[in-house]
């Protein structure tokens, strides 16, 4: 027990003594290997880079509602993405103990998922980023945007659909160009996506290239509050049928580690049943 929580601890500090942009790019990469299954680094510890980000990034008062995206200078721009990641980790990343919080372990991470996806759409709402069609939908989100007719939500989705396309295009060419630009110089890099590389591109072609995986964020972000939004009143469903068994172990008392550990008991006590029915 010692040693892991001075290796919980040792993590921490490393995570602290980061600069800002270090801690950013650290925690985006580690945020595409994980995509792509390249390590064992957990969600969970990505999603405490990104918080931790996010506390840096107050702290040097990196934004201010009193400016517009033109006032951000080009290396800060990255930094509005960090509660799209922590969005992402926490509504589809992060994992959840079902035995020791049951469902509402999950209840509590699209919570947790949505409030991150709000508060980067906020902020670029403050900032005048969003496109007409992204703001409008965002704003009836609170007042239910599964109330749009049929066909208003098939236009919508056709054209969000068509506009995420274009963006994913014009960040691929952003991103050979990067690349390009790194095999004519002869560097070498054993990092897996040339997205998450120092910056290579000039200013402006780097400050397209963050503007559009915002704006890409943007689609997915309010794509990923929608469908939020509805499992979030399957569970609660669910809560009013299981009572305290929605909770899981850790609602009844007991020590979560040693439900977890009856609960595997009980289930190679079933196996070696079945076995025994078969000899």
């Amino acid at each position: 027990m010692a040693s892991m929580l001075t290796a919980e601890t040792a993590a921490k500090n490393n995570n602290e003594n980061m600069t800002l942009h270090e801690l950013f790019m650290n925690g985006k990469q580690i945020y595409l290997q994980i995509e792509n299954g390249q390590t064992n680094i957990t969600a969970k510890e990505c999603a405490i880079k990104f918080e931790i980000c996010n506390r840096k990034i107050r702290q040097q008062g990196i934004f201010s509602n009193n400016e517009r995206v033109d006032d951000v200078k080009t290396n800060d721009l990255k930094y509005l993405l960090s509660h799209a990641y922590l969005g992402k980790l926490y509504g589809e990343k992060v994992k959840v103990d079902m035995i020791v919080e049951g469902p509402a372990g999950r209840y509590k991470q699209i919570k947790r998922s949505i409030l991150h996806y709000t508060a980067f759409l906020n902020q670029l709402n403050d900032y005048q980023m969003l496109l007409k069609n992204d703001q409008s939908f965002f704003i009836d989100m609170d007042a239910d945007s599964r109330k749009e007719t049929t066909e208003n939500k098939r236009a919508r989705k056709v054209s969000s659909y068509e506009e995420e396309k274009t963006l994913k295009l014009k960040l691929q060419e952003y991103e050979q160009m990067e690349l390009t630009m790194l095999q004519k110089n002869n560097k070498k890099t054993d990092i897996a996506h040339p997205a998450i590389m120092n910056v290579i591109l000039d200013e402006e072609d780097e400050r397209e290239k963050y503007l559009t995986m915002i704006q890409l964020n943007v689609k997915e972000a309010l794509n990923n509050i929608d469908l939020s939004k509805r499992e979030l009143e399957m569970l609660e469903q669910m809560r009013a049928n299981l009572g305290d068994r929605f909770y899981g172990t850790k609602r009844n008392g007991e020590d979560p580690r040693i439900a977890k550990i009856k609960k595997e008991q009980e289930n190679k006590k079933k196996e070696r049943q079945l076995l025994q029915e078969y000899k």
